[in-house]
């Protein structure tokens, strides 16, 4: 990548999403083998099964009712990756470590998969053994120690994965979401690796190239502005601290029991963490100086990496009928949409990239955020209005 699209990175966001949009789309088109060529995204509730899965169904019924996942929860130190979503077209979600407390559910004292049932079902099926062992990239005579150092979990959001069915003799790649209430085995590092009822591999979700269209029933929770990812934690897991699906009480599940039986302990009291983010009170609180710009990247963005910086700019609303918002930086001015939800959306005239997100009012303050969807790379910030 040029120097000068690193220099870029200090200024304002805009005016990085902007000049690296090229770069960026130019590389992960060249080198990219992955990358999905639509933007279907498929709807996985909790009870289904799914269209051709690797095994019968090995795992627990989901709960009737869950406690709602509120993060980061007291005691625990937040590790989302990227900004709150928006239901514009960049469909970016909410990226948090699989190490995350409360991240999790589950019943205390019970698993809510049969591992064994699942190892026993592939082992007698040579064909899908390999190709699910393909995918999580062992040899199928290792399925049932991998399987066996896996934890299982119940998501507790709607979580976005690549799910893997059984189809022509090979492991066949979907982008999905599964719904919250899933039950899932996540590996030492916290990340999803099967889902039990049915079966099949999972690995991290790889974004769409375009537009999200999200396909199948939609569950009366959906909502694309609270989907998340599950990220590597930075540090092996050695105790997942798990809400109970029902009572909404913490616990400590020890890593790994998907064979041998899950070891769950009393954690610490976890209170709800302070109140959600909400929308400005008016427009004009939008409207100011913003600083404390925070960039931060994930997926394969190259040689760029995070890049805090100090730069200072000003938000304007120009014309509020039409919902044009506009920021004024040293490099240029920038205009963009401003939706009635506080949500902007901005595009780049020489490429189809655009960057989506919103102001919300937080922590007594009003915070712009926001990301772009490069290929295999995403771009997020945040920045606080300080006058």
């Amino acid at each position: 990548m040029p120097k000068w699209v690193l220099a870029v990175a200090s200024a304002v966001v805009v005016a990085l999403i902007v000049t690296l949009v090229v770069a960026l789309t130019s590389k992960s088109t060249s080198n990219n083998k992955t990358k999905s060529s639509a933007g279907e995204i498929f709807l996985t509730a909790n009870k289904d099964p799914g269209p051709n899965p690797f095994t019968p169904n090995v795992g627990a019924q989901p709960p009737a009712t869950m406690t709602p996942l509120s993060l980061p929860l007291a005691g625990s130190t937040t590790t989302a990756t990227a900004v709150t979503p928006t239901s514009r077209p960049a469909g970016t979600v909410t990226g948090y470590s699989g190490a995350e407390i409360g991240l999790y559910g589950g019943t205390r004292n019970l698993s809510s998969c049969d591992a064994q049932q699942m190892i026993t079902y592939l082992n007698q099926n040579p064909a899908k053994a390999a190709a699910w062992a393909a995918t999580e990239g062992i040899s199928a005579s290792a399925i049932s120690d991998y399987i066996g150092r896996l934890t299982p979990v119940v998501l507790r959001a709607d979580t976005r994965v690549t799910n893997h069915g059984f189809r022509n003799g090979r492991a066949n790649a979907i982008q999905e979401v599964l719904q919250a209430g899933t039950a899932v085995l996540v590996d030492q590092y916290g990340v999803p690796r099967a889902r039990c009822f049915c079966g099949n591999p999972l690995t991290p979700p790889v974004p769409v190239s375009s537009t999200p269209s999200y396909q199948g029933s939609q569950w009366p929770a959906f909502n694309p502005t609270t989907i998340v990812v599950v990220n590597n934690s930075t540090t092996i897991i050695n105790n997942f601290t798990l809400v109970d699906v029902v009572t909404g009480r913490p616990y400590n599940r020890q890593a790994g029991g998907a064979l041998t039986g899950v070891t769950d302990t009393d954690a610490p009291s976890l209170t709800p963490s302070p109140q959600a983010p909400s929308v400005p009170s008016s427009l004009q609180d939008v409207v100011g100086s913003y600083a404390n710009l925070k960039i931060t990247t994930s997926g394969d963005c190259g040689s760029f990496t995070s890049n805090p910086s100090s730069t200072t700019f000003r938000v304007t609303v120009a014309d509020p009928a039409w919902g044009v918002v506009t920021i004024v930086t040293s490099t240029g001015t920038y205009s963009g949409t401003l939706g009635q939800d506080y949500s902007f959306h901005f595009t780049d005239s020489t490429s189809s990239s655009s960057l989506d997100g919103r102001f919300q009012q937080q922590g007594g303050k009003v915070v712009m955020s926001g990301s772009a969807p490069l290929g295999t790379c995403t771009i997020s910030f945040s920045a606080d209005k300080v006058g």
